[in-house]
């Protein structure tokens, strides 16, 4: 993958509403280089280091955050 195809899936990554969206994204940027990273980690509030495999860093956080992740429309009906 190219640097602009990563930027543009960086981009979608961004954009996207659930941590499940975000892991599917994620998914496919695994040749993502640190610059890219660095971005979506500064995004969810992660914390990377340079010495640490970034990518799975924030996957391990991706996939904390769908465990918890609230259905906001299956909540809808209670209110």
């Amino acid at each position: 993958m190219d640097k602009e195809e990563m930027t543009a899936k960086m981009m979608e990554f961004l954009d996207a509403k659930t941590a499940a969206e975000k892991i599917r994204i994620f998914e496919d940027m695994r040749e993502a280089d640190e610059h890219i990273l660095a971005n979506i980690a500064v995004s969810l509030d992660v914390i990377i280091d340079d010495k640490a495999d970034n990518y799975e860093r924030i996957m391990s956080e991706l996939k904390l955050r769908k465990r918890f992740e609230v259905d906001a429309d299956r909540l809808s009906g209670l209110r």
